[in-house]
């Protein structure tokens, strides 16, 4: 599912994310989740959102900031886990 020509980015790439939006999103009309994002101050296009919907991590889809913000604003959590590995290289 990764496009190569894209930065590498988890939260595109989550088919979970995806799916959960998708059947938040059930019945909802593509400009009315465009419409309550930008009278929120999180701008994407009509065409970003339906690339979105339509192929997930492709480019021109949306962002990770416009992914964090729909998923806030449908009730679906994100957990980030950041592990630092201790090595002799890095001395901590």
């Amino acid at each position: 599912m990764t496009n190569s020509k894209l930065p590498r980015c988890l939260l595109r790439e989550s088919d979970s994310l995806r799916q959960h939006l998708l059947t938040k999103w059930k019945g909802k009309r593509q400009m009315a989740i465009l419409k309550d994002a930008n009278d929120n101050g999180i701008h994407f296009t009509a065409a970003s959102l339906s690339r979105y919907i339509k192929s997930g991590n492709v480019k021109g889809s949306l962002t990770a900031e416009h992914l964090i913000y729909l998923a806030d604003k449908y009730g679906i959590e994100i957990k980030l886990k950041v592990k630092h590995k201790r090595t002799k290289a890095n001395g901590t």
